[in-house]
């Protein structure tokens, strides 16, 4: 695992990379401690402390900010909408104890509202920690492994934004 200056240095990037593509960016008006989830690791909370929007221009594809984690942002949508979602759906208790197993293993970074509603999350169990997913249900068979690491990650995002390819991330991205 990087030390936590490469990773801090690993989402600057990824910002950087968005906003060069379009991407809407307002910058965090109060960079005061914000309050966060516990299982939400300090790397993600630096990213996501230093800006209050990052968007497409449709607003359809967001990364989630310290107002979205705190639940002091405008969006219809919680942090954690897909948990929320689908323990609701959920039938039995096993099946709302798996949804919530699977996500203490996943932390949703961004949502894509657009059409089919779609996360990316990053992996916080010992065994896929750093790791980065595509999905859109609490299903480990159905995610999509986007990277390894963040750097991985960057560079799928910038190949996504530029060649559309995967496409599944570029859809993901482009809220189309």
């Amino acid at each position: 695992m990087p030390a936590n200056a490469d990773i801090a240095v690993g989402f600057d990037a990824l910002a950087a990379v968005l906003r060069s593509n379009g991407w809407r960016y307002l910058a965090a008006a109060n960079t005061g401690a914000a309050a966060f989830p516990a299982h939400v690791t300090s790397s993600v909370r630096a990213f996501s402390s230093s800006f209050d929007q990052l968007s497409n221009t449709d607003e359809t594809c967001w990364f989630l900010s310290h107002l979205d984690y705190a639940s002091q942002s405008d969006s219809a949508f919680a942090w954690n909408e897909f948990e929320l979602n689908e323990t609701t759906w959920a039938i039995t208790p096993e099946q709302r104890q798996a949804v919530h197993a699977f996500w203490q293993r996943f932390l949703p970074l961004a949502i894509s509202v657009k059409d089919d509603h779609q996360f990316i999350a990053m992996g916080i169990a010992a065994d896929n920690a750093g790791q980065f997913f595509l999905g859109e249900t609490a299903e480990p068979d159905e995610l999509v492994q986007l990277a390894d690491n963040l750097d991985e990650f960057v560079a799928c995002v910038t190949q996504a934004l530029r060649d559309q390819h995967p496409r599944a991330l570029a859809r993901f991205l482009s809220g189309t």
